[in-house]
């Protein structure tokens, strides 16, 4: 489903990314782990042409994808969400959704019944169902990640990167997001998913990849990269930045 080809990006002569290639397939959950700073939200970046590549290519579905935009690459079916949610603060939980369903349109639309009936069932589904009404900005945090990620479903996409989905919860919030992640993959959606909580990485992935200083450096099922020697010197071991 996703082929990324030996793509490189720089920030000021700095390297973020060298030759960095990956591959997912249809239905998989990959995780993307590494230190801070070792390039794995640039990465997102560049597959979802926010940060276009400077060298190497990234395909979608078969079909090159690199120098396309954000929305265009949203509108073939590959959504993200980002470390610090972004969800509309003055709109209601409902009319963040309606927003993203009726993104790219040229004119105002009202929601049709069926559309407000699959919107408040997506919401339910997420545990927001009682939230509808509410703005977003009155939202808790692991309440507006659940709305971001819900806001990514609304298209119905094929492939969804998440951007640290856990950040900044207690265990029982990581849990839950955790949980909510796993539904939404055994509905036969692809993930890639960024996250320093190992625990909840180990439960939701069965394949890793490891990026550091823009490289990867171990790529495997999650139980041979827990034990790869680079990645516990690299992430778990000297360089610990959990």
């Amino acid at each position: 489903m996703l082929e990324v080809e030996r793509v490189s990006r720089s920030f000021g002569g700095v390297a973020a990314l060298t030759d960095v290639s990956l591959e997912v397939g249809a239905g998989e959950v990959v995780g993307l782990i590494g230190p801070n700073g070792s390039g794995k939200s640039t990465l997102l970046n560049v597959i979802t042409g926010i940060s276009p590549a400077e060298r190497g290519v990234v395909r979608f579905d078969g079909r090159d994808v690199t120098s396309l935009r954000p929305d265009r690459t949203a509108a073939l079916g590959l959504t993200r969400t980002f470390q610090t949610p972004r969800v509309l603060h003055r709109m209601t939980v409902l009319e963040n959704l309606s927003a993203a369903l009726f993104a790219g349109s040229p004119k105002v639309r009202r929601l049709r019944k069926a559309d407000r009936e699959r919107l408040n069932g997506l919401l339910e589904e997420c545990g927001l169902g009682r939230r509808v009404d509410e703005l977003a900005s009155k939202l808790t945090l692991p309440e507006q990640r659940r709305l971001e990620l819900v806001r990514t479903l609304v298209s119905d996409p094929k492939l969804i990167l998440l951007d640290e989905p856990a950040g900044g919860m207690t265990p029982a919030e990581t849990e839950g997001m955790a949980r909510l992640i796993a539904e939404v993959a055994a509905r036969g959606r692809t993930c890639i998913v960024i996250e320093h909580k190992i625990d909840m990485i180990s439960s939701l992935c069965e394949r890793i990849c490891v990026l550091d200083f823009g490289r990867v450096i171990a790529d495997g099922t999650t139980r041979e990269v827990l034990e790869d020697e680079a990645v516990l010197d690299a992430y778990l071991g000297r360089r610990d930045i959990a």
